[in-house]
């Protein structure tokens, strides 16, 4: 039932995108306008790269990023993606190393606060991935990856209500992303997941 609600939501998410790209399409008697003040190149490589990541095709999400950065060394928010990347496969000190450029690059880039924190706390470093999560809701409280940072971190210090209550935020804000989507199906009960 959970593969069935990510599949759905994986394609949304790329139906979305799709009519988002068709719209900011560039006018046929426009030429070399790029995408008409829509979507730039760029910002639909670094979707591409996301929804890959998404969907756990990890080597064709860190080829895309790479491409990225030889276009735009200097994107956070590429860096914090290639972070992600990394965490998922366990390659920790990779992650650590594109999310610490990620926040060099973008001291003020909420997604890069965001990456190194989910590194922290997969370091085991619970005061300094709450610091990352916090300081970032305290300025962008519509971040879903900063509230599932909080959620978990205080379901490992056993908080359930206050996990509970991050991970409905973070559901709120994202529904289609697969990992908040698992830790939001965790708070159901039984007998509602089924339903889901």
């Amino acid at each position: 039932m959970l593969r069935k609600l990510l599949i759905v939501g994986l394609l949304v998410f790329v139906a979305t995108c799709s009519w988002s790209l068709a719209q900011n399409a560039p006018s046929p008697n426009a030429p070399g306008q790029g995408t008409g003040g829509g979507l730039t190149e760029g910002e639909a490589s670094l979707a591409r790269a996301q929804l890959l990541y998404r969907t756990g095709n990890f080597k064709d999400a860190i080829a895309e990023y790479q491409n990225l950065l030889k276009v735009n060394p200097g994107s956070p928010e590429v860096y914090a993606g290639l972070s992600r990347v990394y965490r998922k496969q366990e390659k920790i000190d990779e992650a650590f190393v594109a999310a610490t450029k990620a926040v060099e690059l973008g001291p003020t880039s909420s997604e890069a606060h965001v990456a190194l924190g989910e590194v922290y706390f997969r370091q085991a470093r619970m005061a300094e991935a709450q610091k990352e999560f916090v300081g970032v809701l305290q300025s962008d409280r519509k971040n879903a990856r900063a509230f599932l940072g909080l959620a978990r971190i205080n379901h490992s210090i056993s908080l359930y209500r206050r996990y509970k209550a991050m991970i409905e935020e973070a559901h709120r804000l994202d529904p289609i992303d697969p990992e908040i989507q698992r830790e939001w199906l965790k708070t159901l009960p039984r007998a509602e997941r089924i339903k889901v």
